[in-house]
């Protein structure tokens, strides 16, 4: 599938810690060994320990950051993320973290980006928070984090990927269904997500371009 994408015109593949069998550290760093020797795709790391159980030591982590292919780090909430964030880690991979909610906190505590679930949505606002961010002009991103804070915690109160397809269906009349074990979002929170994005957004932010 990795080789499938690079040959389709993917920039990179990210790839999670696997799940469900639970392997051990070293078994971690095998997957991730092999998979580079496959492709010489740049390969993104998730560590998302509720989804998949494990998490990566300091060791781990190290014995990664030396594949070659290996560029960055995506970061779940609640993983090894102070970890990451030292000055040493920096300088050695990108470091992503896929929260909106502490979005600003992380990048500035040192992260590079977000990989934004809400940027589905609003592209262009939650790329302008990044950018303000990353420029030192907090007082705007505060004001972009406080616009998006109701938006960001709708679409994560359950599913994203409803919460998301039923944003965009009210933007821009696109098909809300998901295939289960998704469900479709009910009454209550399809109004919840309506109203927040109504505070936040309108089709104009939809577009990419900032």
């Amino acid at each position: 599938m990795t080789r499938d994408a690079e040959e389709l015109g993917a920039s990179a593949a990210l790839v999670t810690l696997p799940y469900y069998s639970k392997p051990g550290q070293e078994g971690i760093v095998g997957h991730f060994t092999q998979l580079a020797a496959a492709t010489t795709f740049p390969l993104i790391v998730e560590s998302n320990p509720l989804r998949t159980a494990i998490d990566m030591t300091s060791p781990t982590l190290a014995a990664l950051a030396d594949i070659p292919s290996v560029v960055g780090l995506l970061l779940a909430d609640g993983s090894a993320a102070a970890r990451a964030l030292q000055p040493d880690w920096r300088q050695r991979l990108l470091l992503l973290s896929d929260c909106d909610a502490t979005a600003l906190s992380f990048l500035n505590s040192g992260g590079s980006g977000i990989i934004s679930a809400g940027a589905n949505v609003c592209p262009r606002l939650y790329a302008s928070l990044q950018q303000a961010a990353r420029g030192g002009n907090l007082s705007a991103a505060r004001l972009l984090e406080d616009r998006l804070a109701a938006l960001t915690a709708a679409l994560g109160a359950e599913s994203d990927p409803a919460a998301i397809k039923h944003a965009l269906q009210t933007l821009l009349q696109t098909d809300p269904a998901v295939r289960l074990p998704l469900l479709a979002l009910d009454a209550d929170e399809k109004l919840s997500v309506s109203q927040a994005l109504a505070r936040a957004c309108d089709a104009r932010d939809v577009a990419l371009s900032i």
